[in-house]
């Protein structure tokens, strides 16, 4: 006669809701329990599954990718601040560097030289080579790309390309889609001042991608692709942004980081449907712990299951008896810094710019 544990481990549909509810590192160590298990922990429809499970995964570190080194990045644990190198599974023996341009919900956007584009999932280690879009003709510091994924609707992602026209100084976009598999031209064209900023600091986020203008947030729906749209909203009564503000999301939160002096920031949350911003935490980082800031940059915020677990990750700089570069994490509530590590050894790419290297991870099961 089987136990009642026994019995539970028997019905496929009840195990796969029980293991669904477990972080990813649990589920690696039970593909080894046995054949049965491995195999279903793998089926598609246990990720489908387990995708609308609520905040399953949670961002669990950050990507740096090193100066010199092809395919190498730095990558950090937020749970343990433990620090190691990785290295992709891409090509060694190239004069090409490969580049991440954008992480969406356990996927990362790359490229590797002038014609290689790259869907990676590092939880997984698979990558997938997509075909170019038409014209592809990027520049090498600014990708016209982004993201658009959520395991929650869709185990299926795409990918939007906006190629402007200097003659016409018009913008044509095209569309890759990983059910299709191949890439689609919008019909319609769009003026060119709506994408000037537009590259991979855009945002996924509710079946749209967003990025940041001067005075503008612009998003483009995938809701209705017979009938694409960019639309601008008027934020913050005209005030206009720098290179520093960005937009970030965090728990379903579309959030707009307005930089100001003296070490402070206002933390935004767009509210109805766009129709407008609502404060969500003035934030102030003086004083900071020694050494004295001179320079740092936000690489993400992150909105805990309480407010007293909200954080920021700072790439900090600072003055002493040598020059120092370290992760800060702020805790937003407590107004409380943590040491996360310290990157003076590394040397990263694009350190604090607007530009900076850097990735939250993720995990995901989903097959690109």
């Amino acid at each position: 006669m089987l136990s009642s544990a026994e019995e539970v481990c028997s019905i496929d549909d009840l195990l796969s809701k029980i293991l669904a509810l477990l972080p990813l590192g649990s589920l690696q160590v039970f593909k080894s329990v046995s054949k049965r298990w491995l195999s279903l922990i793998s089926d598609p429809a246990f990720t489908a599954l387990r995708s609308r499970v609520p905040n399953a995964d949670h961002p669990k570190g950050l990507f740096f990718q090193l100066e010199s080194a092809s395919s190498v990045f730095v990558y950090l644990s937020l749970d343990s601040c433990c620090i190691t190198t990785i290295s992709f599974p891409y090509p060694t023996n190239s004069n090409y560097i490969m580049e991440v341009w954008q992480s969406c919900n356990g996927l990362l956007l790359c490229t590797h030289g002038p014609d290689k584009l790259y869907v990676y999932n590092p939880t997984t280690n698979h990558s997938k080579l997509l075909p170019l879009p038409h014209l592809w003709a990027p520049i090498w510091y600014i990708k016209p790309l982004a993201m658009a994924f959520d395991p929650t609707l869709s185990p299926h992602y795409k990918i939007l390309y906006a190629r402007q026209d200097y003659i016409t100084r018009l913008v044509h976009l095209q569309i890759y889609s990983s059910e299709a598999g191949i890439w689609r031209p919008c019909a319609q064209t769009f003026s060119r001042t709506s994408f000037i900023a537009f590259d991979s600091r855009a945002v996924y986020w509710r079946d749209a991608i967003h990025w940041l203008s001067r005075i503008h947030v612009f998003h483009f729906s995938l809701k209705d692709m017979d009938n694409p749209l960019v639309e601008d909203h008027r934020t913050l009564y005209g005030i206009r942004y720098g290179g520093h503000d960005k937009l970030l999301v965090s728990r379903d939160c579309l959030l707009l980081v307005k930089m100001l002096p003296h070490q402070i920031m206002n933390v935004y949350e767009s509210i109805n449907h766009y129709s407008g911003w609502s404060l969500k935490y003035q934030v102030n980082l003086e004083p900071a712990p020694a050494p004295p800031l001179v320079d740092f940059n936000l690489l993400s915020l992150v909105i805990g299951e309480t407010e007293e677990d909200s954080f920021l990750v700072l790439q900090v700089t600072g003055t002493g008896t040598r020059s120092c570069s370290m992760l800060l994490r702020f805790n937003i509530i407590s107004k409380t810094f943590h040491h996360l590590c310290d990157l003076t050894q590394f040397h990263l790419r694009y350190t604090l710019k607007p530009y900076s290297s850097s990735f939250f991870f993720t995990p995901s099961l989903v097959a690109v």
